[in-house]
């Protein structure tokens, strides 16, 4: 048995430019979510045309992140809906799905009765999130983030009665 040859020094500085495009490749800059920070997002739409949070006509946008296979983002659904309800003209919800499956989302929508939601895709058909979500630094879902008409983040991860009462205390002292 023979010993592997040595790395020559050009084989290992071939190696290490490899790791560092694949790195790079993968690689995007985290985006700012403290309480203030503006959040622009551009997802495609269900409909294939992508929507900017900026372009929404309402005052306030949810954003949420979930998935047709995520139990807990499904039984926030009702409170998303009775919110969107309550304030119709005044809050949007921006549904981001990271379900790489098209059809199971698309069933998801149908099964909730969000049709008037605004639904994106976070993820590509191969189940790649997109830049965006990775730049977000999503790691679980349920995820939400409650933008202002500035698009600026004024709360997160309000679930259930919490984001009815956020909602309350913010619309009502207008």
């Amino acid at each position: 048995i023979t010993s592997p040859e040595p790395a020559t020094a050009k084989s290992k500085a071939a190696s290490e430019r490899i790791r560092a495009l694949i790195k790079k490749r993968y690689y995007v800059e985290p985006k700012d979510t403290t309480m203030g920070a503006k959040l622009q997002l551009a997802f495609p739409h269900i409909s294939k045309k992508k929507i900017n949070t900026d372009s929404i006509a309402e005052e306030y946008v949810l954003v949420d992140f979930w998935a047709s296979w995520c139990v807990p983002c499904r039984k926030e659904t009702p409170f998303l809906k009775m919110a969107k309800e309550r304030y119709k003209d005044k809050l949007a919800i921006y549904a981001v799905t990271i379900d790489a499956d098209t059809l199971k989302w698309e069933k998801a929508i149908e099964e909730d009765s969000t049709r008037y939601f605004i639904h994106v895709r976070g993820v590509s058909d191969r189940n790649v999130p997109d830049k965006q979500v990775r730049a977000l630094k999503i790691k679980s879902i349920p995820r939400n983030f409650l933008l202002d008409k500035e698009r600026r983040i004024i709360a997160k991860d309000l679930r259930g009665e919490e984001l009815l009462n956020a909602l309350e205390q913010l619309i009502s002292q207008k």
